[in-house]
């Protein structure tokens, strides 16, 4: 079993550290985006790939945010660990989204509109 403990240590920094990561992120219209591109592991700090999608804000302005609060977020590009802003915005929030960016969705599609127009 000391063995078996070797192994895992060698490959901790890949697969068992993976297991262990923490990528600080926040709800978008699409899919959760990481903030910044920096993952914190059990022991280690890790950079999200070149190209990974992200939201150039700084971990401390995201843990500032308010839940339930829709903000606009700067959208960026991962490379070399840093969130490169490529002039994009995204609405963005903590937790569940808020109950007024929900009933815009739902209201968001014109039927009733157009049905009501041909009559």
């Amino acid at each position: 079993s000391e063995q078996e403990q070797d192994l895992s240590i060698e490959y901790c920094d890949l697969s068992n550290d993976n297991s262990s990561c923490i990528i600080q992120g926040l709800n978008t219209m699409g899919h959760p985006l990481s903030v910044g591109c920096v993952m914190a592991c059990k022991n280690s700090t890790q950079h999200l790939p070149n190209g990974t999608e992200c939201l150039s804000l700084s971990e401390a302005a995201a843990t500032a945010m308010q839940s339930n609060v829709n903000y606009t977020c700067p959208v960026g590009i991962c490379f070399n660990g840093e969130c490169q802003h490529n002039g994009l915005a995204i609405g963005c929030w903590h937790d569940t989204p808020p109950p007024n960016s929900t009933n815009v969705t739902t209201k968001a599609p014109t039927t009733t509109a157009t049905s009501a127009g041909p009559m």
